[in-house]
């Protein structure tokens, strides 16, 4: 019999509804299909031992195992009190049992213990190779600079990382600071001069430095490629930014009285180092023209045809290049194990592409541009992802 086992958590239990109605869906086209879903029970944090024992019996049944690692201490913290449980629960923002310092609920000694049959469980999995699949595994590429290894090693375009310090002995501007570990466009600082660096420059040991790729048009602009397995595209869209290039962030003055540019130019404004909004995120108020559309994909207005066309787009298809680079970028993490891809792609103005961002826990919201008329309807989208997701895994075990 074919399995499918879900090793760290049981929908039905969980407490973030939005999740919970992804996989619900989910294993509804298992289930149809004659796959079953095994859930594999809370670890006893009073024997890890026995469980790491249990978990690699059921581990080795599996034709194909679905792992979340941050849903582990959804699973951990139904062995404590309540006072601690809200606090296990924030771990789920975090990405992976490496975060566990952050919070002080353990003591020491439980804590070493915990990380350790989290390592074992994930080693385990990492150990069985292709015969077994990780899905949206966070702690599976523990930092994104292995991931970004993974694309140097297969001469795929990335946008380059620069030292810090040796930017600083011969500074270059624009270029973009980010902050480690973040999602949705946040913590992205466009530096502009020496000015806005001087002020960010305290906090510069927990950021990122990357090359300002300009793309192409009067907007900012990124390409999300949802891909699964070896190269099978689920979604794609081309991301523009609310605001135009020229423009700074928006604000509203309820008093009346800010002169013009005063938050722009004041050193002591956040708006100083991060007046321009250059993430063309979804969450970030930034809209999704779909691609390689179909007959229920969000209808485009002549100016995002014109976005298209300033990308050298004429026919609402992926360029071909961006195609087959996205499909190698997928088969490769396929092969190691990292199923489900958000692959974030931008378009430099002579028209190279460099991997921007790699997701292995994306977002859905781009199921509701290129599947549901782009009507916004997010848990809908969750639902459109959740049985396209099914189809691709099946279609893969059925190989």
């Amino acid at each position: 019999m074919k399995h499918l086992v879900v090793s760290t958590f049981d929908p039905q239990k969980l407490p973030y509804g939005r999740y919970a109605i992804i996989f619900q869906e989910m294993f509804r086209h298992f289930n149809a299909a004659g796959i079953s879903v095994e859930i594999l029970p809370p670890p006893d944090t009073h024997d890890l031992k026995g469980t790491l024992v249990r978990y690699k019996e059921k581990l080795a049944e599996a034709e194909m195992i679905f792992h979340i690692s941050g849903y582990a201490w959804y699973q951990l913290s139904l062995a404590f009190e309540e006072e601690r449980r809200t606090s296990v629960l924030e771990m789920l923002r975090a990405r992976g049992y490496l975060w566990l310092e952050d919070f002080d609920i353990y003591n020491e000694k439980t804590k070493e213990k915990i990380k350790n049959f989290v390592y074992a469980v994930n080693q385990y999995i990492k150990d069985r190779g292709n015969s077994g699949v990780l899905l949206n595994a966070d702690v599976y590429l523990k930092e994104e600079k292995e991931a970004y290894d993974l694309l140097d090693e297969n001469t795929i375009p990335r946008v380059p990382t620069l030292q810090i310090e040796a930017w600083e002995k011969n500074k270059i501007f624009p270029v973009v600071f980010k902050q480690k570990n973040t999602t949705k466009g946040e913590g992205v600082y466009f530096i502009e001069n020496e000015a806005q660096f001087s002020t960010l420059s305290p906090i510069k040991d927990t950021l990122s430095l990357h090359h300002f790729i300009e793309c192409p048009g009067d907007h900012y602009t990124h390409y999300r490629i949802f891909t699964i397995g070896s190269g099978n595209i689920l979604a794609a869209v081309l991301s523009y930014s609310q605001m135009k290039k020229g423009e700074n962030r928006r604000i509203i003055d309820r008093e009346g009285n800010n002169p013009s540019g005063r938050v722009y130019d004041n050193s002591t404004s956040a708006f100083f180092i991060n007046r321009k909004q250059i993430t063309s995120n979804r969450s970030a108020g930034g809209k999704q023209i779909p691609l390689e559309p179909n007959e229920k994909s969000k209808r485009i207005s002549d100016h995002e045809l014109s976005i298209l066309n300033d990308h050298g787009i004429t026919n609402q298809y992926i360029p071909e290049i961006l195609k087959k680079q996205a499909q190698k970028t997928a088969e490769i993490f396929a092969k190691k194990g990292l199923f489900i891809l958000g692959q974030d792609w931008i378009q430099s103005k002579d028209g190279v592409f460099y991997c921007l961002e790699l997701n292995w826990g994306p977002e859905r919201g781009c199921f509701d541009t290129a599947y549901n008329l782009g009507k916004g309807e997010d848990d809908v989208a969750l639902i459109i992802a959740a049985e396209k997701i099914a189809e691709g895994i099946l279609g893969a075990i059925k190989k």
